[in-house]
C-alpha cells in the first residue's frame, strides 16, 4: 500500500484528534513567521526608520506571538502523542493480531526467521514506529510549508537576489537527498531484516535453554548470535550513517544560506537598500525555510523506509486485502475493557454426529517445490463420531495422528476433503471448532505466566461451582491442597512450577469448564501415572450423558475403552474397529499391545 494512502486511511480512524493537533501545529509555525516581522518592527524602530511600529506595540505583538507558539506546540503534542499516536498504532496492533488468530493455530507466522515470534515483536516495535515518523514529517511538510510560503513574500518584498541566494543551496541539498532515496531502502530493508533474525534468535534461545544446555551447544549458539549480531551491527551503522549524512547535510543549510544573508546584505547595507530590520527579518526565516527543505529532504527518505515497513506488515497480513490492516475497529485506551460475550449452546451447538470425508494434508516444504508438487503427509481420512463415542486414533510415532487432529480442526489448512456436523458442511473449521461445540488440549498444552484460576478459566465467568466440578473431572482437586495459595497460585512462564501431569490436567480442566460437545485430546495421558489416568477416566465417564472423544493415545487402558480405533501408517488409515478387532488381525498393533502388557 502506497505510504499517503496508508497515512490517509489512519488520519480517518480519528479524524477530530488529528485536526486538531495539525491545527495547533500550523499555528505554532506561523508564528515563526510572525517572529521575524515583529523582530523587522523592533530594529527598524531602534533604527529610527519611518513609520516604524511603537516599542509598547511590538512587545505585546511578540507575547501574543509567543503565547500562540506555546499553545500551538503544547496543545499538539499534547493531542498528537497522548491520543492520536497511540489510538493508531493501538488500531493497528488490533487489526494484526486479529489476522494472526484468524490464521491456523499452527501456523500462525509467515515462513522463515524474520518472522519468528521474536520477529513479529521487532517488526510491531519498529514498523508500526516508522508509519508514525511518517505521519510526523508529512505534518512537518504541510506546516513548515505554509510558514515558508509566508516567510518568501516577506523576503521577495525586501530583496529578490539576497532571496536567490539562501534558495540556491537548499534546492542542491534536494536534490542530493533524492539522489541516495533507492539506496536508502535497501539499507533500511537490510537493518530491518538483520534486527528481526536476532530478535528472532533471542525468542528462540530462550526458548530452548534445556536443549542447548543438554547437548552442550552453548558455545555454538552463542557464536551464532555473534554472527547474527555483527550483520544486525553492520546494517545498521550503514542504515543510520547515510540517514545522519543526509540530515546533517540539511541541518547545516541554516548556516550556509546564514553566511550568504551576511554577505548579501553587508553590500545591500552600504547601498542604503537594506535596513537592519530586514537582516533581523531574513536570519529570523532562514531556519523555517531550510527546515521546509530539510523536511523534503527528510520525507522522500522517510518514505522509502516507511514503504519498507508497510509492506513488512502486510507481510504478517498474510494474504488478507491490503486495506484491513488499517480498517476501523475499536479499540479501549482508557476506561473499563469490554466484557466477554456468553458463550452459549443453542440446538445446532449440539452434536449427533460428526463426518470427515476424503480429509488430505499436504505437507509444505518452502522454497523447494510448489504447493501442488509437495507430497502428503495425511492421505484420504475417513472418520465418523457418534454422540457418546469414544473414538482412539494410534499408530507409531510419525504416523499422522496429531497431523491429523490439527487438519479436522483448522488448525492445518486442509488439501482436500469435506467435514460435517450434524450433516452440515463445515467450511471454517478454524472458526467452528470451538467451545461450546469442541475443546482441544494438544500434546503440549500453552500455559501463561498467571494464576492457576485464569490459566484455566482465561476470561471466561463462570459459577463457582461450575468451577469446581471441572476441577474434579480433570483429577486437579487433590493438587490444590498442596499449593499455597490454591488456584491463585502463579505456575510461572509456560507453567514451569507445575509437574508435567500438572501442566496437562491444567489443560483438561480448561476444557472442561467450557462444557463443549466434542472434547479433543492429543495423547492427554501421556505425563500421568496410571492410577491418575485411570482416575480421569472414570471422572471422564461418571457423567450423567457420557462425553463425545476423539482421542489420540496408545495407552491400553484407553484402548480398552474405546468405541472405535484408527490405526495410522505413514500418513494412511490403514485399519479400523475396536481392540479385539485390531487383535485379530493387525499385527502393528498386536506389538503396540504386547508391549504395554510388557
Amino acid at each position: 500500500m502506497n505510504p499517503i494512502y496508508f497515512w490517509w486511511r489512519l488520519v480517518r480512524f480519528r479524524p477530530g484528534f488529528y485536526t486538531s493537533a495539525f491545527c495547533l501545529y500550523i499555528g505554532y509555525t506561523l508564528s515563526l513567521a510572525f517572529s521575524g516581522l515583529i523582530l523587522r518592527a523592533f530594529f527598524d524602530r531602534l533604527a529610527g526608520e519611518p513609520g516604524a511600529l511603537a516599542i509598547t506595540m511590538v512587545v505585546l505583538l511578540q507575547l501574543g506571538n509567543t503565547l500562540l507558539a506555546m499553545v500551538g506546540l503544547g496543545g499538539a503534542n499534547a493531542i498528537g502523542f497522548y491520543h492520536y499516536y497511540p489510538a493508531t498504532q493501538a488500531l493497528l496492533f488490533r487489526n494484526l493480531f486479529a489476522r494472526l488468530l484468524h490464521r491456523p493455530g499452527a501456523q500462525p507466522l509467515p515462513p522463515g526467521q524474520n518472522f519468528s515470534v521474536g520477529g513479529v515483536i521487532n517488526s510491531l516495535r519498529e514498523d508500526v514506529h516508522q508509519t508514525r515518523e511518517f505521519d510526523s514529517h508529512l505534518n512537518d511538510l504541510f506546516s513548515f510549508g505554509l510558514t515558508a510560503v509566508v516567510a518568501v513574500i516577506a523576503m521577495l518584498q525586501v530583496s529578490i537576489p539576497i532571496m536567490l541566494g539562501v534558495f540556491a543551496p537548499l534546492i542542491a541539498i534536494v536534490l542530493i537527498t533524492n539522489r541516495l532515496s533507492d539506496r536508502i531502502e535497501r539499507y533500511r530493508v537490510a537493518s530491518r531484516t538483520a534486527s528481526a533474525q536476532v530478535a528472532g534468535a533471542i525468542g528462540e534461545i530462550m526458548g530452548a535453554v534445556q536443549a542447548i544446555q543438554v547437548n552442550n551447544a552453548e558455545e555454538r549458539i552463542l557464536a551464532h548470535f555473534r554472527r547474527l549480531n555483527e550483520t544486525r551491527r553492520q546494517t545498521i551503522v550503514r542504515d543510520e550513517l547515510l540517514t545522519r549524512l543526509i540530515n546533517a547535510l540539511s541541518g547545516n543549510t541554516v548556516v550556509i544560506g546564514t553566511a550568504l544573508v551576511l554577505l548579501f546584505a553587508a553590500r545591500a547595507m552600504q547601498r542604503g537598500d537594506f535596513t537592519v530590520g530586514d537582516f533581523a527579518l531574513f536570519v529570523a526565516y532562514i531556519w523555517p525555510i531550510t527546515e521546509w527543505f530539510r523536511n523534503i529532504g527528510a520525507l522522500l527518505a522517510v518514505y522509502k523506509q516507511t514503504g519498507v515497513s508497510i509492506q513488512r506488515l502486510q507481510t504478517l497480513m498474510q494474504g488478507a486485502p491490503p486495506t484491513q490492516l488499517t480498517t476501523p475497529a475499536p479499540i479501549y485506551l482508557t476506561g473499563d475493557l469490554p466484557s466477554l460475550p456468553a458463550v452459549v449452546k443453542t440446538e445446532q451447538d449440539r452434536l449427533t454426529v460428526l463426518e470427515v470425508r476424503g480429509l488430505r494434508y499436504r505437507y509444505p516444504i518452502p522454497d523447494e517445490t510448489t504447493e501442488d508438487e509437495s507430497p502428503f503427509q495425511l492421505q484420504p481420512i475417513d472418520l465418523r463420531l457418534e454422540r457418546g463415542s469414544l473414538t482412539v486414533i494410534t499408530g507409531r510415532i510419525g504416523a499422522g495422528k496429531s497431523t491429523l487432529l490439527r487438519v479436522l480442526l483448522g488448525l492445518l489448512p486442509k488439501a482436500a476433503g469435506e467435514i460435517y456436523w450434524n450433516g452440515t458442511l463445515v467450511t471454517e473449521p478454524e472458526t467452528f471448532f470451538v467451545p461450546p461445540r469442541v475443546a482441544y488440549t494438544p500434546q503440549t498444552p500453552r500455559l501463561f505466566s498467571e494464576s492457576l484460576r485464569n490459566n484455566i478459566l482465561l476470561g471466561l465467568t463462570v459459577l463457582p461451582a461450575q468451577l469446581d466440578h471441572a476441577l474434579q473431572r480433570a483429577v486437579l482437586t487433590p493438587d490444590l491442597v498442596t499449593m499455597n495459595q490454591g488456584l491463585d497460585t502463579l505456575i510461572g512462564p509456560r507453567g514451569m512450577r507445575l509437574s508435567g501431569g500438572q501442566v496437562q490436567r491444567t489443560a483438561a480442566a480448561r476444557m472442561f469448564v467450557r462444557s463443549p460437545e466434542l472434547l479433543v485430546f492429543d495423547d492427554l495421558s501421556s505425563a500421568l501415572d496410571g492410577e491418575t489416568e485411570r482416575h480421569l477416566w472414570q471422572e471422564l465417564f461418571a457423567q450423567a450423558e457420557r462425553p463425545t472423544c476423539l482421542v489420540v493415545s496408545h495407552r491400553r487402558s484407553v484402548l480398552q475403552q474405546a468405541d472405535q480405533i484408527y490405526w495410522l501408517e505413514d500418513g494412511y488409515l490403514v485399519d479400523r474397529g475396536q481392540a479385539t478387532d485390531l487383535l485379530a488381525g493387525n499385527v502393528a498393533f498386536q506389538q503396540l499391545w504386547t508391549s504395554q502388557k510388557a
